[in-house]
């Protein structure tokens, strides 16, 4: 991860946290009311199922990711604290998915680094191998452990935008449902992989 991973408005966050954490003794932990925005979306690309993860924090949960990444506790965040964080994050998140095509369970691994955006947003990327698909509408079930910890509302991107031609993924759980507008403890979403004949 560059040096450019830090934007001013990263930094601002640092220094900040830095100045609330500086007095507050132990370890930081996580909050049960802070609320995380979510960005799913689902694809499968030669036979790995794809979950393009979003995550767009409040800042207050941000100042405590970023008073985490800095281990030796010096108030000078480096590249390589900031990779060795989102690593683990990345893994951590991977481990909470429960993912099922077909009552079949699948484990997601990480498929790349966090890609941090200019809204303070955080992509991270996971595959598992879902195999050979034959022709009609597979189910499948998307339960979002990590929303147990972070609860708060969601959206689907790009659903079914593959085309009719190509395998895609049908969200069945909308995101503008009642469960979602009103922050549910966890997600548990439901959804189609669809393969053409």
């Amino acid at each position: 991860m560059s040096a450019s991973f830090l934007s001013s408005k990263w930094t601002a966050l640092f220094f900040a946290g830095g100045l609330l954490f500086s007095g507050a003794p132990g370890q930081a932990h996580e909050s049960p009311v802070d609320h995380v925005e979510r960005e799913f979306d689902l694809s499968v690309r030669d036979g790995q199922l794809v979950l393009t993860y979003r995550l767009r924090y409040a800042d207050r949960a941000l100042l405590m990711q970023i008073h985490q990444m800095d281990v030796n506790a010096d108030g000078k965040l480096t590249d390589e604290e900031a990779t060795a964080f989102f690593a683990a994050q990345a893994t951590r998140l991977a481990d909470l998915f429960t993912i099922q095509v077909e009552g079949k369970p699948l484990h997601f691994k990480p498929a790349g680094p966090m890609r941090p955006d200019a809204r303070l947003g955080q992509t991270y990327e996971f595959s598992a191998p879902v195999g050979s698909l034959a022709a009609g509408r597979h189910p499948g079930l998307l339960i979002d452990g990590y929303s147990r910890m972070y609860p708060g509302s969601f959206r689907w991107r790009r659903p079914g935008d593959e085309g009719p031609a190509k395998t895609r993924v049908e969200p069945l759980t909308p995101s503008d449902s009642p469960r979602a507008v009103l922050h549910p403890e966890w997600l548990e979403l439901h959804f189609e992989i669809i393969v053409p004949n």
